[in-house]
């Protein structure tokens, strides 16, 4: 299985428990992470010194968090 099709299963997953929105294309959500992801991984491949840590992390939980918007139901059960 390939990275793009797990981050696929992993916005369906989202979609069962209340994570992600209903109506949500988890192919076309997936691409859109995968790619983003790589492209910072290029970034900070090619200019190490210019690309910090927290700002990498900040940018990967805004993109992360247009489609993970909600709570996990599971997670309010415990």
């Amino acid at each position: 299985m390939g990275i793009r099709s797990r981050v696929a299963q992993a916005i369906g997953n989202g979609t069962v428990c209340g994570e992600v929105a209903q109506g949500i294309d988890a192919a076309d959500q997936a691409l859109q992470i995968v790619a983003f992801t790589e492209g910072l991984a290029l970034h900070t491949h090619i200019d190490p010194d210019g690309t910090s840590k927290p700002a990498v992390l900040a940018a990967l939980d805004d993109q992360l968090g247009r489609v993970f918007t909600g709570t996990c139901r599971r997670a309010q059960l415990g």
